[in-house]
């Protein structure tokens, strides 16, 4: 998710500052401060770790909060870097990062259910061999 945001949020600046007739500089320490993002919004991946089996409820609440921190860090940290400079340049990074976030949710969704697809197909062959197994017997 860190990195999909980080490279979009990096194409839409340069995009912005052509639009706007700026030029865009990154300091030497930018591979850095892409690094330190990524360590600091992996934090709120504890959140979705679960001791035990959650409700759908937890779930959702759970990713709620992960959204909501990894955009508070994403957008305090851009607001300290300069990543934008009024509420346009805000709007413009909080939606990239919902954009990204949901792309990465529906992505994580299909796979995980082509999975329990496949597995739920060889619990099914599984248990009818098993029942073939028992009539023969």
């Amino acid at each position: 998710i860190t990195v999909g945001i980080l490279f979009v949020s990096g194409a839409a600046n340069l995009i912005l500052s052509q639009v706007r007739q700026e030029t865009v500089t990154y300091s030497a320490n930018y591979p850095l401060l892409v690094v330190f993002t990524g360590l600091v919004s992996a934090l709120p991946s504890f959140l979705l770790w679960f001791k035990e089996e959650p409700t759908k409820r937890q779930c959702h609440i759970r990713m709620f909060l992960h959204f909501a921190a990894v955009e508070l860090i994403v957008m305090v940290e851009g607001f300290f870097l300069g990543w934008y400079r009024d509420i346009v340049g805000a709007l413009i990074l909080f939606v990239i990062i919902l954009l990204v976030y949901l792309l990465v949710y529906v992505h994580a969704y299909f796979t995980n259910k082509d999975t329990a697809d496949a597995i739920n197909e060889a619990l099914l062959r599984f248990n009818c061999e098993e029942e073939d197994e028992q009539i023969k017997l």
